[in-house]
């Protein structure tokens, strides 16, 4: 069973990265990352915003804001503090101490997708924003270009990541049934029109970043996310 400390420690978490962000897939995959590694130690903010900060490349602004958000919410009793939702664990609610919300919320975890198609999102969504703070001057027309690009053959794919991109890189929906080869395609073409935008060396350096994260995740102990490279 977890203790009250730990449970504690994960709404703490939960409600500061909600304070910094209302992009659910952000909060997910810095809330696993953290989990993953950190979730059995000690718990200090200090410690914890730097893992953050470290896994999703926050800068000077965000970081400040995760910080006060992270010493606020410590603060507060633990039925002071939201619940943290089945589906930011990746499925495994037995080891969150958290009860699924509604039928809706536990759904979420069913909408995932395969180990290689969350991969492949958690991919998309944190290498773009990686390559926007490399190039914020820009990160307009790589937006624009990344609407314009043939991802897959595969239509479904191709059409997803399309939406990817007109939605400014909000929402992410792959296929059900895509396979790790067009997950494979899908990660090339991003990385390929990075490099035009950031140049190569770095476009790489980016790839490396985000594939490391996501080695961290749930999802990795099926699908290493190196395949995606």
């Amino acid at each position: 069973m977890m203790s009250a400390d730990n449970t504690h420690n994960q709404r703490v978490v939960y409600a500061a990265l909600r304070r910094m962000t209302t992009d659910r897939n952000v909060i997910q995959s810095a809330y696993q990352h953290w989990l993953s590694t950190m979730g059995n130690k000690a718990f200090e903010v200090p410690e914890a915003v730097e893992e953050i900060r470290k896994f999703l490349g926050l800068d000077t602004g965000e970081r400040k804001t995760l910080m006060v958000s992270m010493h606020a919410a410590a603060g507060k009793l633990l039925e002071e503090l939201d619940e943290v939702p089945g589906y930011m664990q990746g499925g495994s609610l037995a080891s969150s101490g958290a009860t699924p919300q509604e039928e809706g919320e536990t759904n979420q975890v069913v909408k995932l997708g395969s180990p290689h198609a969350q991969a492949t999102k958690m991919f998309c969504m944190n290498f773009v924003k990686h390559v926007a703070r490399a190039n914020a001057e820009d990160y307009r027309e790589f937006t624009e270009a990344c609407s314009e690009i043939d991802y897959s053959s595969n239509k479904k794919v191709q059409a997803a990541m399309l939406a990817f991109a007109q939605s400014s890189f909000a929402s992410l929906e792959l296929p059900s049934d895509i396979t790790e080869s067009e997950c494979a395609d899908v990660a090339a073409a991003l990385h390929l029109l990075a490099s035009e935008f950031v140049g190569p060396m770095t476009a790489d350096q980016l790839q490396t970043k985000t594939i490391s994260g996501l080695t961290t995740m749930d999802f990795a102990t099926q699908f290493d996310p190196r395949k995606l490279t």
